[in-house]
C-alpha cells in the first residue's frame, strides 16, 4: 500500500485559502480552465470532486478522518497539481490532526489567498450560512455584530484574516473584484507565481451558475465542470447588494471593526 509520501512525493499542489463567500471556488475554477495541469481526473455521474477540499478532515471521530485522508489521497494520486482548498479556519485544525498535510503543502505547494471586500462577503455568508445555521436566520444587521471564531464580532475575525495574510511571505494575494475586472492581470500573476503556461482559453472566466440546480448538474454530470461554485439558497431568497442592505450605522460599524483589511486591500471607504 502506498504511503502519503509515496503518493505527494512528485506532486505540486496548489492551495487555494480564504475567507468564506470570498472567491474561493471561482479562482479555483479559473485555475482549473487556464491551466490543464491542475486539474483532477473526475469520473462521470460520480460524487467525486476536480479539486481538494481537505476542511473535512476537521471531523471529531478519528476513524472517519483517516477515511476522508485515504479518499483524499485517491483524489490527488491523478494529479502533478492538485488544487487544494482551505478555508482560514480550517488550517489549525488540518495542522493539529494532520501536521503532515500542511508541512507537504507549505514546503512543496504554491497558496494563493483570495480576498474579497468584507461589505460584499456578508450578504453572500449571511444568505448561505442560513440553510444549516439557525443563529444566521436574523437580520443581515444583527449577523454582522454576532460573535465568530474568538472575535468579538464577524467584521473583526474577517479583519484579522486580511492582516494574517497580507503579508511579506510564500503567498500570492489575489483580490475576487480584480480577478473578476482584470482576469488575464489574475492569470499572469498566478502563471509567473505556480510555474505554469496558461491556456488562455476564452471566454478567460468560467461561466457563471445560474441556480443551485446549474450547479449540482454541473458537479454531478460533468467530468470537468466549468464551475464548481456553491450556491447561497435559503426559502428562495437571493444575495443583495451590500449598498441595498446597509445603513449608515452598519458602515461606521464595518470600517471600524474591519479599516486596517480594507486599507491592506485597498478598497474605498467613501462609496
Amino acid at each position: 500500500m502506498q504511503t502519503f509520501e509515496d503518493i505527494t512525493k512528485d506532486k505540486t499542489p496548489i492551495i487555494i485559502t480564504s475567507h468564506p463567500r470570498s472567491g474561493t471556488h471561482l479562482t479555483i475554477d479559473l485555475i482549473r480552465r487556464q491551466f490543464p495541469e491542475t486539474r483532477i481526473k473526475k469520473k462521470w455521474g460520480s460524487n467525486s470532486s476536480s479539486f481538494l477540499s481537505i476542511g473535512s478532515f476537521n471531523v471529531r471521530n478519528t476513524t472517519l478522518r483517516l477515511k476522508e485522508e485515504e479518499k483524499a489521497l485517491k483524489l490527488i494520486s491523478s494529479c502533478r497539481y492538485p488544487i487544494i482548498k482551505l478555508h482560514t479556519y480550517a488550517w489549525y485544525g488540518i495542522e493539529k490532526n494532520f501536521p503532515h498535510w500542511i508541512k507537504w503543502m507549505k514546503e512543496k505547494g504554491k497558496i494563493i489567498f483570495v480576498a474579497r471586500d468584507i461589505r460584499s462577503v456578508m450578504p453572500s455568508m449571511h444568505l448561505y450560512e442560513q440553510s444549516f445555521n439557525p443563529n444566521s436566520r436574523c437580520s443581515v444587521k444583527k449577523f454582522i455584530r454576532q460573535p465568530y471564531l474568538g472575535k468579538e464580532n464577524r467584521i473583526a475575525y474577517w479583519n484579522q484574516q486580511m492582516i494574517n495574510w497580507y503579508k511579506p511571505s510564500a503567498c500570492l494575494v489575489l483580490n475576487f473584484e480584480k480577478i473578476i475586472h482584470s482576469p488575464e492581470l489574475a492569470i499572469n500573476k498566478i502563471s509567473n507565481y505556480i510555474g505554469l503556461t496558461p491556456t488562455i482559453q476564452t471566454p478567460l472566466l468560467p461561466k457563471k451558475v445560474n441556480s443551485i440546480w446549474h450547479a449540482r448538474f454541473q458537479r454531478l454530470f460533468s467530468t470537468n465542470p466549468s464551475s464548481t461554485a456553491i450556491v447561497g439558497y435559503y426559502k428562495g431568497q437571493k444575495t443583495k447588494k451590500w449598498m441595498e442592505l446597509f445603513d449608515k450605522e452598519d458602515l461606521e460599524f464595518i470600517y471600524r471593526n474591519g479599516e486596517e483589511g480594507l486599507k491592506l486591500l485597498d478598497y474605498r471607504l467613501d462609496h
